[in-house]
């Protein structure tokens, strides 16, 4: 449980770092004419962040859990990270999420969404 809290913890602040940081774009080693490569550049780039993000959360966080909330909150963490493909790390010139998916993460009410159930789970 203690890893979940800091993974949704660590979802935000890697990904304020990773929107605000002005050298992001610096890193990447990527051509523009590679959709895939420019990706997977922007996504090794956020998971660096969100894994130093991690390690630092980590060792701050304790709580305790029973398997439910274990459960919802690696759902809330999955769709956080689902949320981020969609819309901070644009997954789509390399990977057509289905359909059925885009109601409940593509809209905008739904991104807003997605980053305050989260914030709701984490209080109680």
């Amino acid at each position: 449980m203690n890893k979940i809290v800091a993974g949704i913890i660590s979802f935000y602040v890697s990904a304020f770092l990773y929107l605000n940081l002005p050298f992001t774009s610096s890193l990447t080693i990527a051509s523009k004419s590679s959709a895939s490569g420019l990706f997977l550049n922007h996504l090794v780039i956020f998971l660096v962040i969100f894994c130093i993000a991690l390690f630092v959360v980590s060792k701050h966080v304790s709580t305790y859990g029973n398997n439910l909330k274990l459960g919802i909150g690696s759902l809330i963490l999955a769709g956080l990270f689902v949320t981020l493909f969609y819309h901070i790390i644009k997954i789509a010139p390399i990977y057509h999420i289905p359909n059925f998916l885009d109601p409940y993460f593509a809209s905008t009410n739904a991104f807003a969404a997605w980053l305050v159930i989260p914030l709701i789970f984490l209080f109680f």
